[in-house]
């Protein structure tokens, strides 16, 4: 899959092996010394989180990646900050994206295989209906939970604490579920009244529940935010501390850990496969 992009926000395929086994092979990709979104995000929060305008600057990055992904109708599905590098140790280092394992080509305008990791899955996605069907929208609706996720420091749709035993799991998973189909999301407590109503405007819009109304990554991109985020317009370039919750709930490290334990642990949904419910 990454054979059929080049982009400078998509991360450089420099070869493809083989070994002796017939079932094995060796991807050699560009290196990126910055590491993940993920764990610059973590560390970033540790000190106060991000500006609105280092946050524009990583959005459009992604979205930058999708538009020319999507031009040649490839849907990532699993846009994520562990999926994301930094080309460099810089702050405002440019983004790549990788990890194709279960980017999809669209047929006749639509992809049907089950795809993703549950807390960026767009709803058209999880739903159970056999005719179920998404497209590019898909990643637009991923780089919304990404942009919440940046600006507030938690995940959008994920309420609970952190998961005691399986049995917490599959419940924290289906409740997940259940918030994502309705679309809604926490955008009055702190730090949401300090953020500038044009970034709540455009999230709300990527995380529209309608895919008809959810922009593409190209409308994205032309929205108004990044053009004030770029002028520094927006607080002054105060920075977007993390969203604070009872003890209970989850703040950006523990969501983040959680997430990716669930990856590991196989919630991370390829084809054919459901992620685990109640």
């Amino acid at each position: 899959m990454p054979q059929s992009v080049k982009h400078q926000n998509i991360v450089e395929l420099v070869d493809l092996c083989r070994d002796e086994s017939p079932y094995r092979y060796w991807v050699v990709m560009k290196f990126a010394p910055g590491g993940n979104l993920f764990e610059r995000a973590l560390e970033r929060f540790k000190g106060g989180g991000f500006t609105e305008k280092e946050v524009a600057k990583m959005i459009s990055d992604v979205l930058f990646a999708c538009q020319h992904m999507h031009e040649r109708r490839i849907v990532h599905c699993d846009l994520k900050p562990e999926n994301i590098l930094c080309v460099s140790n810089e702050p405002d280092a440019n983004l790549c994206v990788t990890d194709f394992g279960l980017a999809q080509f669209c047929v006749n305008a639509k992809v049907g295989k089950y795809h993703g990791t549950l807390d960026y899955m767009a709803p058209e996605i999880i739903e159970d209906d056999s005719s179920r069907s998404y497209d590019t929208k898909a990643d637009v609706w991923s780089v919304g939970c990404l942009m919440y996720v940046l600006l507030c420091g938690c995940l959008p749709f994920r309420k609970n604490g952190p998961n005691k035993s399986l049995a917490d799991q599959e419940r924290s998973d289906f409740l997940t579920k259940c918030h994502i189909k309705t679309g809604e999301v926490e955008m009055n407590r702190p730090p949401w009244p300090q953020i500038s109503d044009a970034a709540k405007t455009l999230l709300r819009r990527m995380l529209s529940k309608d895919p008809a109304q959810r922009p593409s990554a190209a409308e994205c991109l032309k929205d108004h935010w990044f053009r004030m985020a770029s002028g520094e317009v927006i607080h002054g370039g105060d920075r977007v501390r993390p969203q604070a919750r009872r003890a209970q709930d989850c703040s950006l490290d523990r969501d983040c850990v959680r997430a990716r334990v669930r990856v590991r642990a196989g919630s991370r949904v390829s084809a054919g496969t459901q992620p685990a419910t109640s």
